[in-house]
């Protein structure tokens, strides 16, 4: 007998008299020859298999797979799965269904594959990988019930072992059950499936092979053989594997000043839950999400199993010079994989746009100058290359390409100062007479007053002279803005002299308390003349004097000679009389 060679016809039978019968014919063949099992060829990782492709009637393992016999445990009475090694292989049995009922077998279960254990002997499923290069390997795999006739409930779980020799380790992982119902002993239909999934510990790490085991033992009730459930897995998934959407990155030419971005998908499966990272090359930012933050790499945590997440790649050159490199994305257990992103930088001119203001809002235009010449300016009270200035923070830029193709544009800000709100006292009527005042009433305190008569916040009439005069407040605030109200102050004269303002004087050229004067007609009265003084370039009344004998006063303002006539008393002295006739007067 050699190694790898199955040692069992039919699982119908015991073995057993076989192999004492042959360890009686030759007892010095070793032990290990008569126990020995075929060891799967490890598989490259990440390893997949849902068994979707393997024929029913197949009898043979896929590639990695071997079934083996062996003994059984006693996990109803607390000892739990077999650890021992395999004693021998076990053929691959086509066409299985749930009626199948052979004895300790490995089942072909139509895209499923099943050890089914007997009273006596147990059945294993190995499977064998190689983890050079992994660590923290996921196992992930779907575990489900073919045929339920008792109520009999199995267990199936997961063992390793580093190399082909010794006994297995439990993986920790939680046991699948079988269901007592429905009763099904017919068909291939799953009945109960559950996923269940590990991280091999670190002595699997980096082994050219680490098997992996599927035991079945009994849990609780009892029935016979014939009677046992059939327990089965597919859909399994060991190590992880991630895989970047999309080709290369190529941003091609761009800007020292631009910052376009692209995006690829990292897609991970079955990966164990250390983060995913994205490694750092020169000139390139990542971020989840388009519009940031950008950082110069990532460490990305992650549930594990399967796992998607869009990654933004954005470019940012700093000299005219080529920017080709590798982008890496490693974790979850899996291989690294890697992008090829490149671009070139083109040098985007340097602009500059000068410093303005602060102004007030009624200063002039300000001619803009921005380098290199040749841009173009914009922004609020921006005509050409003239600023006008308007009141608030204006932003305002210029903007130059150069001959690259390259744009690049500065920004200043112009504050331009509102002027001052100020408000002037009333309009003002004063005597020419009056005596000199403080001028009030202006808002805000703190400015200056101008105009005729004016000076240190003082008025004075009678330098101002009689007539109409626009006085003028400025006030500056603490800025340097400046802003002016105006109001009239009327200056009344006193044309005769008599200290009465013309405003307030009923006979304004008359001297006021002159005997005999009629301030209604403002003319001496009846029979009274006036003396006529020149005051300031007026004719002013200054005194009434009666008509003297042979004159008459007509009008309180001049007295008449009477001509060949007399006055006449008895009419105040206002006209003549002419003598009668045969007299004469000498007197007139």
């Amino acid at each position: 007998m050699t190694k790898g060679s199955t040692m069992y016809v039919s699982r119908q039978h015991s073995p057993w008299p076989v192999l004492f019968l042959l360890a009686a014919l030759f007892g010095a063949v070793s032990p290990a020859l008569l126990w020995a099992q075929t060891n799967p060829t490890p598989q490259a990782l990440p390893y997949r298999q849902d068994f979707s492709t393997l024929p029913h009637s197949a009898t043979a393992y896929p590639a990695g797979w071997q079934g083996w016999t062996g003994g059984i445990g006693s996990h109803s009475t607390g000892g739990g799965f077999q650890l021992a090694p395999g004693i021998g292989d076990l053929a691959l049995t086509p066409n299985a269904t749930a009626a199948t009922t052979a004895g300790e077998a490995v089942y072909n279960l139509n895209g499923k594959l099943g050890p089914r254990k007997n009273t006596s002997f147990n059945a294993y499923l190995v499977l064998a990988v190689n983890t050079t290069g992994y660590s923290d390997v996921r196992v992930e795999y779907d575990a489900m019930t073919v045929r339920i006739n008792s109520e009999r409930v199995m267990g199936l779980t997961l063992q390793y072992r580093v190399g082909t020799t010794g006994n297995f380790t439990a993986t920790g992982i939680t046991e699948y059950q079988n269901p007592t119902s429905p009763t099904q002993i017919s068909g291939t239909d799953p009945i109960g499936t559950g996923n269940r999934a590990v991280v091999l510990p670190i002595a699997c790490n980096n082994q050219a092979v680490v098997q992996l085991r599927w035991v079945t033992q009994t849990v609780s009730g009892t029935s016979s053989a014939a009677n046992h459930p059939t327990l089965a897995i597919d859909n399994i998934k060991v190590g992880g594997e991630l895989t970047l959407s999309g080709g290369a990155l190529n941003f091609g030419a761009v800007c020292t000043n631009a910052t376009p971005a692209q995006s690829f998908t990292i897609t991970g499966d079955n990966l164990n839950t250390s983060n995913v990272t994205v490694s750092a090359v020169s000139g390139y930012s990542y971020a989840t999400a388009i519009d940031g933050p950008y950082t110069p790499t990532l460490n990305l945590g992650q549930p594990g199993g399967n796992y998607a997440q869009q990654i933004w790649v954005r470019f940012t050159p700093t000299a005219e010079v080529d920017y080709n490199g590798t982008i890496t994305v490693a974790g979850g257990g899996a291989l690294d994989v890697t992008k090829s992103v490149s671009g070139n930088g083109l040098l985007a001119p340097v602009v500059t746009s000068g410093t303005y203001g602060p102004v007030c809002d009624d200063a002039a235009d300000i001619d803009l100058v921005g380098s290199p010449s040749g841009g173009t300016w914009s922004g609020t009270g921006v005509t050409g290359d003239q600023f006008s200035p308007s009141a608030g923070t204006q932003l305002i830029t210029y903007t130059f390409t150069g001959g690259n193709g390259c744009t690049n544009s500065a920004s200043t800000t112009i504050t331009v100062n509102p002027l001052p709100t100020v408000s002037c006292p009333g309009a003002q009527s004063v005597c020419i007479n009056d005596a000199s005042f403080v001028l009030s009433g202006e808002s805000p305190s703190g400015g200056t007053y101008s105009g005729a008569g004016v000076g240190d916040g003082n008025f004075d009439p009678g330098v101002a002279g009689a007539g109409t005069h626009t006085i003028t407040y400025s006030y500056t605030d603490g800025v340097g803005c400046s802003n002016s109200c105006t109001f009239d102050i009327t200056v009344a004269d006193d044309t005769d002299g008599d200290g009465i303002c013309d405003d307030e004087d009923d006979c304004p050229l008359a001297v006021n308390g002159i005997a005999d004067f009629n301030e209604n007609t403002c003319a001496c009265e009846l029979g009274y003349f006036a003396t006529i003084t020149d005051i300031g370039g007026n004719d002013v009344i200054t005194a009434c004097t009666i008509c003297p004998a042979g004159f008459f006063c007509p009008d309180g303002l001049v007295s008449v000679p009477c001509a060949a006539g007399f006055a006449n008393a008895s009419t105040g002295q206002t006209q003549c009389t002419a003598c009668p006739p045969g007299s004469f007067s000498d007197i007139v």
